[in-house]
């Protein structure tokens, strides 16, 4: 019998928008949920934890989840068992069985249930859980840009892939980077090196921090604007204007998603067919 009451042990970014994809992780051992839930957040994914299958009902009732990976033996009910009540309390939510005991009958079984995948553990989080969600994400007209992109990012050849790379990597920052400092630091470079850096491919540093800026918070937030505006640290409001200005934010863009190609296409911090430009199309079109 599942109790309202049973604790539940959810885990929420604080002050990063609720807009990012959530994935709710269900096992009892913490130290299993700790490593999931951190593979997941360098991903830029929300993560709520449930350390018993009444937990995680409870979670799932709570708020939306875009994903639940659930271990199949808990200490009050099978991972199955979750299944089912979620099914019978109709709430639909695409799950993974993960099992240490995994075997044909069982991963049979989950997807019989309409788990969209079965794994053994251990397993890789990035090559399971990232496609599954990714495709979900997908089927809901959702871009979303693979991250983390630093471990993704191949040797720069030319000034301008390097200067790239450096915009990349600072995009799983988890927070905004306000200055070219800031910026820096989170790349591990030094100050002269980065502005030289922008200034050999021609770009003013204040222009690449800025578009750095912007292109981390779309990939933060999926694409949603209202959220990008609360990922910028910046103090009053006619600032904020004129950096989504400059990022070709416009009033119907506000009302869906702005992908990264969008904003590529439609920024004014860096001139159009500017090699940097072609080298961070080239670097994120290598990474999807």
């Amino acid at each position: 019998m599942l109790e309202d009451h049973t604790r539940a042990v959810l885990v929420l970014d604080a002050g990063i928008s609720r807009q990012r994809p959530a994935v709710l992780v269900v096992d009892d051992d913490p130290t299993a949920r700790e490593t999931v839930g951190r593979i997941l957040r360098l991903s830029s994914v929300r993560v709520y934890e449930a350390d018993t299958g009444a937990a995680a009902v409870c979670a799932a009732r709570a708020q939306p989840v875009d994903l639940a990976v659930i271990d199949y033996r808990l200490p009050d009910i099978s991972g199955l068992d979750v299944a089912r009540t979620l099914g019978r309390e109709r709430i639909v939510i695409p799950w993974i069985l993960m099992s240490g005991w995994m075997d044909v009958e069982l991963a049979v079984e989950a997807m019989k249930l309409g788990a969209a995948s079965a794994v053994s553990l251990p397993f890789d989080v990035e090559a399971v859980i990232m496609p599954v969600l990714a495709d979900i994400l997908k089927q809901r007209g959702v871009g979303w840009p693979p991250m983390p992109l630093t471990p993704r990012l191949r040797s720069a050849t030319s000034a301008a892939e390097r200067l790239a790379c450096l915009i990349l990597k600072a995009c799983d920052a988890p927070g905004d980077l306000p200055t070219i400092r800031h910026w820096a630091s989170i790349v591990a470079a030094s100050y002269s090196a980065l502005t030289d850096s922008c200034r050999v491919v021609g770009v003013p540093p204040h222009d690449a921090r800025d578009f750095m800026r912007i292109l981390r918070a779309l990939c933060r937030t999926a694409g949603r604007i209202e959220h990008v505006e609360t990922e910028l640290l910046v103090a009053d409001d006619r600032t904020r204007r004129a950096l989504l200005e400059r990022a070709g934010v416009t009033a119907c863009r506000r009302l869906r998603p702005f992908s990264p190609t969008e904003f590529l296409l439609a920024q004014s911090f860096i001139q159009s067919q500017h090699p940097l430009l072609v080298a961070i199309n080239r670097l994120l079109a290598d990474m999807r």
